[in-house]
């Protein structure tokens, strides 16, 4: 992007840049967190089940002795809603694909012989659905079969709230939610 050599990736605007990049991207850097977007911080948030602040941490993954995530039962929302409606471009998440999880390789998705490498925690169906001014819902997206941890929906719709329903795991009764 910028022609340079990667020394000069090592400190000052370009590395705060390469940074957020690799952070967006859901990069692990120790010591720092990925900043919540404008529209989120400007939105009110709610939930069902849990701490939705956490949402907005910038940890997308927990830490010894230290939760970084919304959970709550399968089919319990979370909500952004702002007092006007807002332009959406897209979503943002990062599920529980359960890192302290033995990873077996190669990954056996789709499934082989019954068995499935796609973490039990890991949500496979959720959808997105926005109200507008009016207070109408309507379902703007819908995905039945993720096996993603970092999952990036393209939007581009007018809300003044924007719902996210996990409607299934890979297994496990609760949804675990690192970042919306």
């Amino acid at each position: 992007r910028h022609g340079c050599e990667p020394r000069s990736l090592s400190s000052g605007d370009r590395l705060k840049e390469l940074q957020t990049t690799l952070l967006g991207d859901d990069c692990w850097l120790p010591g720092l967190t990925r900043p919540a977007s404008d529209l989120a911080r400007q939105a009110s948030l709610t939930a069902g089940g849990g701490d939705a602040p956490v949402l907005l941490d910038g940890m997308d993954r927990d830490r010894e002795n230290e939760v970084h995530h919304w959970s709550g039962p399968v089919g319990t929302g979370v909500e952004f809603s702002w007092k006007n409606p807002v332009r959406l471009a897209g979503a943002r998440f990062v599920f529980d694909s359960n890192l302290e999880l033995h990873k077996r390789m190669p990954c056996t998705y789709p499934h082989r012989s019954g068995r499935s490498a796609v973490p039990k925690s890991l949500v496979k169906a959720f959808r997105l659905e926005s109200r507008d001014s009016a207070g109408q819902w309507k379902t703007v997206f819908r995905e039945t079969d993720n096996y993603q941890r970092l999952v990036c929906v393209p939007l581009e719709i007018e809300a003044s709230t924007l719902r996210f329903v996990a409607e299934e795991t890979w297994g496990d009764p609760e949804v675990r939610l690192f970042s919306f």
